[in-house]
């Protein structure tokens, strides 16, 4: 009886930590997510995936996905083509377990992954914050404007939102936006052609195949989105996670963090 219930018992234990993972199974996506602990199990494909925080095991079953990853435990990676990176280990002292099960896998150690991934999820959680404040004052006064999901990177319908944030959910087509000081300027969507006035304030480039132009002086860039084209005037640091974006900026010495693959950071000639 003592081991049937033993038995039972780590049934359920192993059922609640499976419940307590984080599962990606889609494709094509550019998710910022925060651990707190959990194991991650990526079984989707071509993903930009960034996790912060202390992560258990991280388990990566699909094919081309570029992770970068805080704080780690244990990797496994089964699939095929995958980019990983880690900033720290789980426990201090040592390095975490690491099996590469897979072909044409890179796993390695970076510090910059750390860093990139906590300003990415830091970046995510101010935009979804001024997200949700914009549409509680919009249901206020009996306006929708649809929900948005910035961890997830979906959205269930459009709008721009100008308190502490310049969220950018628009059609795409060309124009000009000016944030206000002490804004920040996130863009979620991709295909744009837009043109932005800093001001001093921080931007973050969630979506993709963007062409950008940010004009006079920006504070901390972080591009978590792939295939974006990006010129600044000048920048105080500069973090690209994405996948293909080609970053310039035509003055000052910004501090660069490149963790994406094949993402470069160049002055303007």
């Amino acid at each position: 009886m003592y081991r049937l219930l033993a038995a039972a018992s780590l049934c359920l234990a192993s059922a609640a930590a499976a419940a307590e993972s984080i599962t990606i199974n889609s494709n094509n996506e550019n998710l910022v997510s925060r651990c707190e602990g959990k194991d991650v199990v990526v079984n989707g494909n071509n993903n930009n995936l960034t996790f912060s925080g202390e992560c258990g095991t991280v388990t990566v079953n699909g094919n081309n996905n570029e992770v970068a990853v805080e704080v780690v435990g244990k990797l496994k990676v089964l699939g095929n083509g995958n980019q990983v990176a880690w900033a720290r280990a789980l426990k201090p002292a040592k390095k975490p377990s690491i099996a590469n099960l897979g072909s044409r896998n890179t796993i390695a150690q970076s510090a910059s992954a750390g860093k990139a991934a906590a300003a990415a999820s830091g970046a995510t959680d101010e935009a979804q914050e001024a997200v949700d404040e914009a549409s509680e004052a919009a249901a206020a006064v009996g306006v929708n404007l649809g929900g948005v999901n910035v961890r997830g990177g979906s959205a269930g319908g459009s709008g721009t939102t100008s308190k502490r944030t310049t969220t950018v959910t628009g059609d795409g087509t060309a124009g000009e936006v000016t944030a206000s000081s002490g804004e920040a300027i996130t863009i979620m969507t991709g295909n744009n052609k837009k043109t932005y006035q800093c001001a001093g304030n921080n931007v973050s480039v969630q979506g993709g195949n963007n062409e950008l132009v940010f004009k006079g002086a920006c504070g901390t860039v972080s591009v978590i989105g792939a295939h974006n084209v990006i010129k600044l005037e000048s920048a105080r640091s500069i973090s690209v996670i994405g996948a293909y974006d080609t970053i310039t900026y035509q003055s000052g010495s910004p501090s660069v963090s490149v963790v994406g693959k094949d993402s470069t950071v160049n002055k303007a000639p």
